[in-house]
């Protein structure tokens, strides 16, 4: 995005320093609805600028929440979240609830992960994999009730995706900057580099309106060596609002030294004037 205050670009490259992998171009948003709007929409647009517009259905879950936007909320699974809004239908394809507490009695933790990456499988299968553009996922389906996927389900349901040339969106809004103990979870928890991350609350702490969809390297020069001279036009009016962007920089000092727990019980120890002293 074009960048147009001091803020808006020197938080945008804290964030590209914090990011996991090659995820270094930030777009900034209003929310986390309408970061996620902006990763599906560049996931639409790379494939068209590729010459493949069909290729452009979202894989998404059931109890996933990613916003109420128009897009954003004809990805989210939730139940509840069915009203007489309209939604695009034809444009995703949802994955059954992943909680291993649902799994059938006896089933293993190991067989439950096996038959939530064989839905995945199947689906592509199903659907075509030509036909998809991307998978999106909460690392943790925070607002579907907390349900934490089982182990080695982001790793393997990454492989499957990369292996189909299906672009894989982690959905950060809940858990980025700090809630599982890291700026990002998706590497530092779960050992997965994604091709974009959106995120938004944590930014600010919630102090002010702001969001980002941080993109990689690979999808942006996937894009820029595409045939064609179209320009991808998405914005926001309050796209990286300086104001936004100072608070967001305020926030993302260095404090925390450790992040410890066990069960509900959890302590955050920062570190005074910078140091590692108690």
């Amino acid at each position: 995005m074009v960048i147009n205050s001091e803020p808006a670009a020197v938080l945008a490259q804290m964030i590209a320093e914090r990011a996991p992998g090659d995820l270094n171009a930030v777009h900034f948003t209003t929310g986390g609805s309408t970061a996620v709007d902006t990763a599906l929409r560049t996931a639409m647009f790379m494939n068209k600028r590729l010459g493949r517009p069909d290729k452009k259905i979202i894989i998404a879950r059931e109890k996933g929440y990613h916003g109420s936007t128009f897009l954003a909320a004809t990805v989210t699974g939730k139940e509840r979240f069915e009203t007489q809004f309209e939604k695009v239908d034809d444009l995703v394809r949802f994955l059954p609830d992943v909680n291993p507490y649902h799994r059938p009695n006896g089933m293993s933790m190991d067989a439950w992960c096996d038959a939530s990456d064989a839905d995945l499988e199947n689906l592509i299968a199903q659907v075509g994999a030509d036909r998809i553009a991307a998978f999106i996922a909460e690392p943790i389906l925070c607002s579907g009730g907390v349900i934490v996927p089982p182990p080695g389900y982001h790793k393997r349901t990454r492989y499957i995706c990369r292996t189909h040339d299906i672009l894989y969106i982690s959905d950060e809004v809940v858990t980025g900057f700090g809630r599982l103990g890291h700026w990002f979870a998706s590497e530092a928890v779960y050992d997965i580099v994604p091709d974009m991350i959106t995120c938004a609350k944590g930014l600010t702490s919630g102090y002010l309106a702001l969001g980002a969809c941080i993109i990689s390297d690979a999808v942006m020069a996937r894009i820029a060596d595409a045939k064609g001279d179209d320009v991808f036009y998405n914005g926001y009016t309050y796209s990286g609002h300086p104001v936004a962007c100072a608070a967001a920089i305020k926030n993302k000092f260095d404090i925390v030294g450790d992040v410890r727990g066990e069960g509900l019980s959890g302590c955050i120890e920062c570190r005074p004037e910078l140091t590692k002293e108690t």
